[in-house]
């Protein structure tokens, strides 16, 4: 299997037999998905240390953190209209 990089410092991940392995508790590493500008999704690789620092940032009130800080909250359902 390929070693992935992380996002955030370059480092490469440890040797594994499978991604799953990977992202296991006691490899740690997380994949994220966001959108390009250009509307395509991209993954990206972050190592243990790196995920925690990315996950506080996401988890900023300015920020807006979405679900697993991947993805943007959901905006609110308007309020029905009508008197039934």
């Amino acid at each position: 299997m390929d070693r992935n990089k992380c996002v955030g410092c370059a480092k490469l991940s440890p040797e594994v037999e499978s991604e799953f392995t990977l992202v296991g508790p006691q490899v740690g590493w997380r994949i994220s998905r966001t959108q390009s500008d250009d509307g395509l999704y991209v993954i990206e690789w972050r190592c243990p240390d790196c995920w925690k620092r990315f996950r506080e940032q996401k988890a900023s009130p300015s920020k807006g953190a979405g679900v697993f800080g991947s993805m943007p909250p959901t905006p609110p359902k308007p309020a029905p209209r009508g008197g039934r």
